[in-house]
Formats: structure tokens, C-alpha cells, sequence
């Protein structure tokens, strides 16, 4: 009787445990759940209203315009607020949008976001500053690489530059890899590896303390299911810190650039480049910069030549 006893107290110890460890990861995901929806209501909302660079007016096809403000029209620290930016761009101010998003970009690092680049690479297109409407698409594609809004006027802008370069076309494996890790941030890969190590200790806590052959077998399941969550998390975010921290483009900014052999003015000209072509900065030499551009040529740029997304 004493070791009956003893059996339903170890596995009522062993059931607190697991409801402890289940409880623990609730709480964890819906902090994390309301943190991102948190964010997400903060940030403006992108409508379905499109423009046409040459008419100036709404059309079906176009650049996609900015939505509501952000940031519930408090002050920042600075002469403009969010909303007055907006307010701005919704009037046809452009170049006065475009200076108000930049300062908030500058003076305010909570409202620094992928919509505030996306809102200002907007302000540049309606002015026809392609090239750094393609800078500020990029910028958001480096933070937000799913964002299909600024990834659909990035094309678009592209359109209207002059250099066309075939970049080599990248396997479909290695596109769905990539497709793959930028489902989630690296916070949020951390976070999914915090809940899986938290199925796993549950998993082995059942091993080790309830007998049942058949629960037995499916906590082996759910613990091995758990570790490889856990593996596949760490790795994939991982990958997409690295790749976040090491990326290393620019956009060409002036009209026309020659590119040189060697890193001086009086290096050979070697081919030319035009506004809003993106490089890649390969290496740095005084005011020099080495690049490549998508077809595989490389030379030499001056820094002030280019601007780094």
C-alpha cells in the first residue's frame, strides 16, 4: 500500500510538473503574441490605392500609398510628428514628406521600422527620385524580406533606371532556404526554440516518470519532435542574424558613374553605371570602395559615389 502510495504521489509531482512547464510556455507565447500585435498596431497600415508616377492620380497598377498614422500623433522628440509627415505626402507635399520621415528616421529610434523606409521610399517615387526610392525598398526588404509591398515598387522602380544587369539566377533549393528562414525574425526563431526546449523537457519528464508503455512511446515522439524544433530554430536564426548583420549593398546615387580599374581617378574606366543600380561593397580602401554588380563585374567606386542600404 505504502508503494501505491508513494507511485500516485511521484506521479501526481510528475503531472504538476508538466502543467507547470506547459503553463510557463502559454505565458511565453502570449507575451510574445501581444508584444507583435502590440508593434503591429503602432505601425501604419498600407493601403490598396495605387498611383501612377505620370498622372499623379489613383490607378488600378502602381506604387502602393501610405496608410494611417502612427504612433497615436504624439510628439516626438522634434518638429514633426508621424502623423503630420503622412499629412504631408496625403497633400502632395513630397520633398517636405520625405525631409519629416528622414528626421523621424534620424531624431527617433522607436519609430525607426520597415513602414517609415517604405513610407519615405514612396515620398521619393511620387517625386521621381528613383534611385532613392530603391534605396529606402531596399532598407526594407534588409529588415522585412517578405514585405511584397515594397518588393512589388522596388520592380517597379526599377523600371524606370537605366541599367538592366542580369544577376544569376539562384537554384530552387537555395530559394526556398531562403524563403524558408525569413518566415520568422531571429527573435522570433529564439522564441519558437524556447518553446520547443520547453516540449522537450515535458517529453522527458513523462520518460522518466510515468510507466505506461504507450505513453512511454508518444513522449519519445513529442520529446524528438521538440529537439529537432529546437536544432532547426537555433539554426535558422542564426543564419538570419548573420545574414542581417553581414549584408553589405549600396545604391549608385549620382545620374552616371564610372567605374575604374583600380582604386584612383586616374585608374581605366572600366564600365559605366547609372542612378538606383544596386552593388555589392566587396572591400574598402581609403575613400575607395571595391564592388561587384549582379553579372559578376567588379571595379572601384568613390564612397561618396554610392549610399549603403
Amino acid at each position: 500500500m505504502m508503494a501505491s502510495g508513494m507511485g500516485i504521489g511521484r506521479r501526481a509531482l510528475v503531472q504538476r510538473l508538466v502543467l507547470a512547464i506547459v503553463f510557463s510556455t502559454a505565458i511565453l507565447e502570449g507575451a510574445a503574441s501581444a508584444k507583435a500585435q502590440g508593434l503591429q498596431d503602432s505601425l501604419p497600415m498600407s493601403t490598396t490605392q495605387t498611383v501612377q508616377p505620370d498622372s499623379g492620380t489613383s490607378e488600378s497598377t502602381g506604387v502602393l500609398d501610405i496608410g494611417e498614422d502612427v504612433n497615436g500623433g504624439k510628439r516626438v522628440s522634434g518638429s514633426w510628428t508621424f502623423a503630420q509627415a503622412n499629412g504631408m505626402y496625403e497633400r502632395g507635399q513630397y520633398d517636405s514628406a520625405a525631409l519629416a520621415y528622414q528626421y523621424l528616421l534620424g531624431q527617433n529610434s522607436a519609430l525607426v521600422s520597415p513602414q517609415l523606409y517604405y513610407n519615405l521610399g514612396n515620398a521619393y517615387f511620387r517625386m521621381r527620385n528613383y534611385a532613392r526610392a530603391i534605396l529606402n525598398y531596399e532598407r526594407v526588404l534588409k529588415y522585412s524580406p517578405n514585405y511584397e509591398d515594397a518588393r512589388f515598387n522596388l520592380e517597379l522602380a526599377r523600371t524606370f533606371t537605366v541599367d538592366r544587369i542580369a544577376a544569376p539566377q539562384d537554384s530552387p533549393i537555395l530559394r526556398w532556404f531562403r524563403g524558408f528562414y525569413h518566415i520568422l525574425s531571429p527573435i522570433g526563431w529564439g522564441v519558437l526554440a524556447l518553446v520547443s526546449v520547453a516540449v522537450l523537457l515535458a517529453a522527458v519528464l513523462a520518460m522518466r516518470f510515468l510507466r505506461n508503455r504507450r505513453v512511454w512511446i508518444l513522449s519519445l515522439i513529442i520529446g524528438l519532435f521538440g529537439l529537432a524544433v529546437t536544432l532547426l530554430s537555433f539554426t535558422l536564426g542564426r543564419v538570419a542574424a548573420r545574414q542581417m548583420n553581414s549584408f553589405n549593398a549600396a545604391v549608385v546615387m549620382p545620374s552616371v558613374v564610372s567605374v575604374k580599374g583600380e582604386p584612383s581617378a586616374g585608374g581605366k574606366d572600366l564600365f559605366l553605371l547609372h542612378a538606383g543600380t544596386k552593388v555589392q561593397i566587396l572591400d574598402q580602401l581609403g575613400e575607395w570602395l571595391e564592388v561587384a554588380v549582379p553579372d559578376g563585374h567588379r571595379g572601384w567606386l568613390q564612397r561618396n559615389e554610392v549610399e549603403k542600404i
